[in-house]
């Protein structure tokens, strides 16, 4: 796929860099045509909206360190590929350009998820929002006033989202922020019809078998949770010592855990040590489960080596 990415001379991502690294297309008349390599352009347009979107992680402080190295690899091929060409060694030029092609399409799709994961993570945390705003609100306030507990649901709430909204990187990373917000909602009323929902098959059939009691007793069982949650809410109130140290505790064991029990993948080329070889120079190949290969490799291979 051509792009026909354009190199930008800002420092920073702006629209402008964004445009440019998406590609500003090719012209399809004839005389372009005929003269498009359209493998340094592929190598060259992969490099610039790789680097775009490392760019835009780098300025908000999210580093991945393999994908870096393989990018620079990246870079050192392109670099060496236009030190071919004008060298006039054309067969070297273009086996750089297609190793930089090559690395860059292993950078193409971790780097599309880092994205993608930092979008899910806020719509758990803007889920997760909703339980929150109402504890803080019955274990700060406790209004008796149905109106009041809206209005401090609310107001926890929308503080929290803006929070988010100014601090989270997901939603400078989003082409339309909105979108995430969208994404919550959308979830948020799918859980709620699908819980209302269900919850009324469930009455309606235990109404025509004949379990009306059963009905009754089941919406006393979610009352009586919910009302033990704000039993226990009001109990935190009453001993604030012990509810600040109990909430301090769960932050640092929540850090600890995030800390020791984080891992990042890890991109690029492994190499281990076998031994010493034997016998002529070759290329061996396995599977990652080291299982046999159903199908030889193609005779092309075996007449490069």
């Amino acid at each position: 796929m051509l792009l026909g990415s354009a190199p930008s001379e800002s420092k920073t991502v702006d629209a402008e860099t964004v445009k440019r690294a998406m590609g500003l297309g090719i012209p399809l008349d004839a005389k372009t045509m005929l003269c498009t390599d359209g493998i340094a352009i592929g190598a060259s347009d992969a490099f610039l909206l790789n680097d775009m979107r490392l760019r835009t992680l780098r300025e908000r402080n999210i580093v991945r360190d393999d994908l870096e190295e393989l990018h620079a690899d990246a870079r050192d091929h392109i670099e060496a590929a236009e030190q071919a060409a004008s060298e006039r060694r054309w067969s070297l030029a273009r086996a750089h350009q297609v190793f930089a092609t090559c690395i860059e399409n292993r950078i193409y799709r971790p780097l599309r998820g880092v994205t993608e994961d930092l979008v899910q993570a806020v719509v758990v945390l803007l889920l997760l929002n909703i339980p929150f705003a109402f504890a803080m609100e019955r274990l700060l306030f406790g209004f008796t006033s149905i109106y009041k507990q809206i209005m401090g649901f609310c107001a926890f709430f929308v503080a929290t989202f803006l929070v988010l909204f100014f601090t989270h990187p997901a939603f400078s990373l989003a082409s339309a922020p909105i979108i995430i917000f969208l994404a919550f909602v959308i979830i948020l009323l799918s859980v709620i019809t699908t819980a209302i929902m269900m919850g009324k098959i469930k009455q309606e059939i235990r109404a025509i078998q004949g379990l009306a009691s059963t009905v009754h007793g089941m919406e006393g069982e979610s009352s009586t949770k919910l009302s033990a949650v704000l039993i226990g809410i009001s109990g935190m109130r009453n001993r604030p010592l012990k509810t600040f140290l109990t909430s301090i505790t769960v932050v640092l064991l929540t850090f600890t855990i995030l800390v020791f029990a984080s891992f990042t993948p890890q991109e690029g080329v492994v190499e281990s040590y076998l031994g010493r070889g034997a016998g002529d120079n070759r290329i061996e190949l396995h599977r990652l489960s080291f299982l046999d290969i159903d199908k030889p490799p193609h005779p092309v291979d075996r007449d490069s080596l």
